[in-house]
């Protein structure tokens, strides 16, 4: 039985210092005792996807990026004609700066002007033949034919400079023709912003078609990952290799505070201890970063014990990807 643990943005940049010298003595012998199984660069496209793309390449899904919108469209109940393509579509702001401009997430609204505005982006796509459609707090745009346009992961887009992350492809020109008219209409509604503060507008990303999945990830699976549980619905009764596989939050991930090296230490230590009382066989650690996906398993216990304390921050250093 193979038990797995997913640690998003668990991998960190090449040369980062660790967190504070001398408290990563805990995560140098739990990485002692793993060895680096095999290693996997997501294409440029998933770019702060680096985990959603494994999840979809272990469901031989395309992953470059994944198609996040169909499946998330579809768990939440949506209807999906065949063919169809979606995508989601977040509310964003594009706020300017000195070399360009910086997209930064959406600033709350009430219920009001919230419809106020789901209204009007829904009647201007509407007269190009699309649908915006909201499920689960989150908007999708639905295409009644696959369109050709390559978008940046919001992950990958929030707080990173335009036009560089903008949509390519044959079809971003409609895409921006539409999300214009959206803008103007918001404008118009009397809401706008101080053209200080930047333009509102919705931002494009994990479009795609509707595949049923070869396999399922686990006959279990936990994790507050909506994208997770889309996959694991969509694949049914599909084969898996896996007993159980968890997604860690973005809460477990270190980060520059002291105690992060133990943080991450005591979250992985539980794992194993609850992987151990369910009988598990065999445990992976998958550790992600930006691109990155570096997977750990545990070492025969013989050389596991002629092994020599692990330094973490190697171990778990993110290096340039191709």
């Amino acid at each position: 039985m193979l038990f797995t643990l997913v640690l998003p943005a668990a991998l960190r940049p090449d040369g980062m210092p660790p967190a504070a010298s001398g408290r990563d003595f805990a995560l140098d012998r739990l990485v002692s005792r793993l060895e680096v199984s095999r290693e996997w660069v997501a294409g440029p496209r998933s770019e702060g996807i680096a985990h959603r793309a494994w999840l979809a390449r272990e469901c031989g899904l395309p992953h470059d990026p994944p198609a996040t919108g169909p499946y998330l469209w579809r768990a939440a109940g949506g209807h999906l004609p065949p063919g169809a393509w979606v995508a989601q579509c977040d509310p964003a702001r594009l706020r300017p700066t000195g070399k360009g401009f910086l997209l930064t997430p959406a600033p709350a609204r009430d219920a009001a002007e919230e419809e106020a505005r789901f209204r009007a982006a829904g009647e201007a796509a509407a007269e190009r033949g699309f649908s915006i459609e909201r499920r689960d707090g989150r908007w999708f745009l639905l295409s009644p034919s696959p369109l050709r346009i390559e978008c940046a992961p919001l992950e990958a887009a929030l707080g990173r400079a335009l036009p560089a992350r903008l949509p390519l492809g044959p079809d971003a020109r409609s895409w921006r023709i539409l999300a214009d008219d959206i803008g103007m209409r918001w404008h118009a509604l009397g809401e706008a912003p101080d053209a200080l503060d930047g333009a509102d507008g919705l931002w494009l990303h994990g479009g795609g078609t509707w595949q049923p999945p070869a396999a399922r990830l686990a006959r279990e699976v936990c994790g507050a990952e909506p994208f997770l549980r889309a996959l694991q619905e969509a694949a049914g009764s599909a084969p898996c290799a896996r007993e159980y596989l968890e997604l860690a939050g973005a809460g477990d991930a270190p980060d520059a505070s002291p105690d992060a090296p133990d943080r991450l230490a005591a979250r992985i230590e539980d794992f194993l201890a609850r992987a151990r009382s369910r009988g598990a066989r065999e445990v992976e650690i998958v550790a992600c970063g930006s691109r990155r996906v570096r997977v750990l398993r545990r070492r025969p216990l013989l050389r596991a014990f002629f092994a020599r304390r692990a330094d973490s921050a190697r171990t778990l250093a993110e290096a340039p990807s191709p």
